[in-house]
């Protein structure tokens, strides 16, 4: 919902309200995540969720997070981020 309603503040909102709650996000969360950063132009956190904030949540990356960063790489017109 936070992905298509373009309110990407909310969904880093609730993942670290998950975490504060003792509750782990899984990979469905963080690309939602990534995804409402994309679609917001917010390559930059989307990139970091990515490759830090799954990392330290202990969350392996699927083919949809790396689409949802490709994605948001493209939106931004920066392809070279994408390789």
């Amino acid at each position: 919902a936070c992905s298509r309603g373009g309110e990407w503040r909310r969904a880093l909102d609730l993942l670290a309200e998950m975490q504060r709650q003792g509750l782990s996000p899984n990979c469905n969360s963080f690309n939602s995540a990534i995804s409402a950063c994309g679609r917001a132009g917010e390559l930059d956190t989307a990139l970091e969720l990515l490759s830090t904030g799954m990392r330290a949540a202990g969350v392996e990356p699927d083919v949809v997070s790396w689409s949802a960063a490709i994605a948001a790489c493209q939106r931004r017109g920066e392809w070279r981020r994408a390789l």
